[in-house]
C-alpha cells in the first residue's frame, strides 16, 4: 500500500517542519490549523490533497488544513484557480486517467489513502476557492468552511459559485 502504517502518528511541530520547507520561496502559504498529533496516514492523504489543491493554483494562494473530529478539510483561497477537468475527475471516480503526468501521482494516491482511511472524498471548486474534504459522511461543504472561516475573517469575499464532485471509496 501506498500509505504508512495506520497507528503511527506525527507530531504538529514535524508537520511545520515539513510544510514551511516545502512551500518556502514559493507563492503559496500555507496554515496548518490541526492542533494534536495525527495519524500518519490522515497527514498523507492531507498532503496529497494539498498538492492537488496547489496544482489548481497557478498564480498561487493561502492553503489551510483543519481537522473537526474526523472530518478533514484541505481549503485555497487564490486569485485564480484552474483545475484540470480530466485529473479532478479522477478524485471522484478513483480512476487515474491513462495519460497520468508525474507532477500530477498526487490525484491517483489520494483515493487509494483515502480508501484505506475509510473515508469519503469530496471536493468543490469555485472561481477564488477550492475545497477538498475527506471524511465518514460527506457533510462537510465549501459553504460550511467558508462561512465558519468567514467568521473568523470577515474581510473574505462573499459570493461564490461551486461545482462539486463526490467520491466514495472502498476499503
Amino acid at each position: 500500500s501506498a500509505c504508512p502504517p495506520l497507528n503511527k502518528k506525527t507530531g504538529r511541530s514535524e508537520i511545520s517542519t515539513i510544510l514551511g520547507a516545502f512551500y518556502k520561496g514559493t507563492r503559496l502559504t500555507c496554515a496548518w490549523d490541526v492542533q494534536d498529533d495525527c495519524r500518519r496516514t490522515e497527514v498523507q492523504a492531507a498532503f496529497l490533497a494539498l498538492l492537488c489543491v496547489a496544482s489548481a493554483l497557478p498564480t498561487g494562494g493561502q492553503l489551510t488544513v483543519e481537522r473537526d473530529g474526523d472530518a478533514w478539510n484541505i481549503f485555497a483561497q487564490a486569485n485564480l484557480v484552474r483545475a484540470d477537468e480530466a485529473l479532478w475527475a479522477s478524485l471522484a471516480s478513483g480512476i487515474a486517467p491513462k495519460a497520468l503526468e508525474p507532477a500530477d501521482v498526487q490525484f491517483a494516491m489520494l483515493p487509494e489513502c483515502a480508501s484505506t482511511l475509510e473515508r469519503r472524498v469530496r471536493f468543490e471548486i469555485a472561481d477564488n476557492s477550492l475545497l477538498i474534504s475527506f471524511n465518514y459522511d460527506g457533510s462537510v461543504t465549501i459553504d460550511k468552511v467558508f462561512k465558519a472561516r468567514q467568521l473568523r475573517s470577515p474581510d473574505r469575499p462573499a459570493s461564490m459559485h461551486f461545482s462539486c464532485c463526490d467520491a466514495n471509496f472502498r476499503a
